[in-house]
């Protein structure tokens, strides 16, 4: 499913490229209400990003730097060398993120700021000293090198090797968003849990055992079988058990009656709608009648074929989702409009849908897919 929060957040992040992007006004007025050069941003952990959106007055740029925090905590960290010393939820003092004011004015920022010649940790403060022309608190020191063998105790045992100047992962990802690799979006949904509740639910009610790849292949077939993006959501609101029907609004008092639009008997919910009430039952039979007398396709159908569509790799099942969803559609907008079921009502819409779907295939220049599709 498209998220439309993250999607927000992704555009909200392309102001960041075009600012590390850009020597105009646009990065001069940033800095201005972040109160520091944009390359700083970038050379403390991401919990200096959180201390400046919680300060920044404007808005806008305060979301643009939460929504920064969000993306980096959903992007894979690099390599341990390569971390941030300063504000990394990963290198703690007393339970605390630190950051020394002295060692950042020596441009003192990385772990591999700590390390020798050969790649490994410097273990001397003497050394250390003499490296960076720099003779900070020996605590600092200590306490510094303490709370990162804490984190990465293998580190103070190895010879890195590493290659300089290094661009941050999320860095790299921000600013190549659209050109290559994976896009600020993906990243941000990538972790997202999905909501598995219509499963479990459809399992129960249509006796079903199907996996996990079984679903997806569900949640696909309205995508392959229409254009029309009112089918679409149509049929995802049906999987998704999320389309309205008269059990649900009278739950929420905007009808008087649960009871089916149709028959006026039993309550309406989803299946019943769309295959158990007796006049919808006679509307299939109909439906198989007509199909069978226009194209000689002895349909024969089952409740999950009807709800969820029915998965095949052949063209004639494609075809035949495309014309079940059409009249689960006029199935549906008859109910809305209190009306009665009829089959000749449904050819009309489809002879409509069909002409229209053609223009568009034409405009496309994708005719030759239109008679294929339609081939029957």
């Amino acid at each position: 499913m498209f998220n439309i929060e993250y999607f927000i957040k992704a555009l909200k992040l392309s102001w960041v490229q075009r600012i590390l992007k850009s020597n105009g006004a646009c990065k001069a007025i940033f800095e201005s209400i972040i109160g520091c050069n944009i390359n700083s941003i970038f050379k403390f952990g991401k919990e200096f990003l959180n201390k400046k959106a919680n300060v920044i007055k404007n808005i806008f740029w305060k979301e643009v730097l939460s929504d920064l925090y969000i993306f980096l905590n959903c992007v894979d960290e690099d390599d341990n060398i390569y971390q941030h010393l300063w504000y990394n939820n990963n290198i703690k003092v007393d339970s605390k993120p630190i950051y020394f004011k002295r060692w950042a004015d020596r441009d003192i920022f990385y772990v591999y700021d700590l390390l020798d010649e050969n790649g490994s940790l410097i273990q001397s403060y003497d050394i250390f000293c003499a490296k960076h022309n720099f003779y900070p608190p020996i605590t600092q020191f200590d306490g510094l090198h303490n709370a990162i063998r804490a984190t990465w105790y293998a580190i103070q045992n190895r010879h890195h090797t590493f290659s300089l100047p290094h661009c941050p992962i999320h860095i790299y990802y921000i600013l190549t968003n659209k050109q290559r690799g994976p896009s600020v979006y993906n990243l941000f949904i990538k972790n997202l849990k999905t909501n598995n509740k219509y499963i479990t639910k459809w399992s129960e009610e249509l006796n079903l055992v199907e996996g996990t790849v079984w679903w997806k292949k569900i949640n696909i077939i309205p995508f392959k079988s229409t254009i029309d993006c009112k089918l679409r959501w149509f049929q995802y609101r049906i999987i998704h058990r999320i389309i309205s029907t008269n059990k649900y609004l009278h739950m929420i008092n905007l009808k008087d009656s649960p009871l089916c639009t149709f028959c006026n008997r039993h309550t309406e919910t989803i299946v019943h709608i769309f295959w158990e009430c007796r006049l919808v039952a006679i509307f299939w039979e109909d439906f198989k009648v007509w199909l069978y007398d226009d194209t000689l396709t002895n349909l024969q159908l089952h409740v999950t074929d009807v709800i969820l569509g029915k998965l095949h790799k052949d063209q004639e099942v494609k075809y035949l989702n495309t014309l079940v969803l059409i009249a689960k559609f006029h199935i549906y907008k008859q109910k809305i409009k209190n009306c009665l079921l009829c089959i000749n009502g449904f050819i009309k819409e489809l002879d409509l849908y069909l002409k229209t779907e053609e223009v568009i295939y034409k405009n496309n220049m994708e005719c030759d897919s239109f008679v294929k599709k339609w081939s029957i």
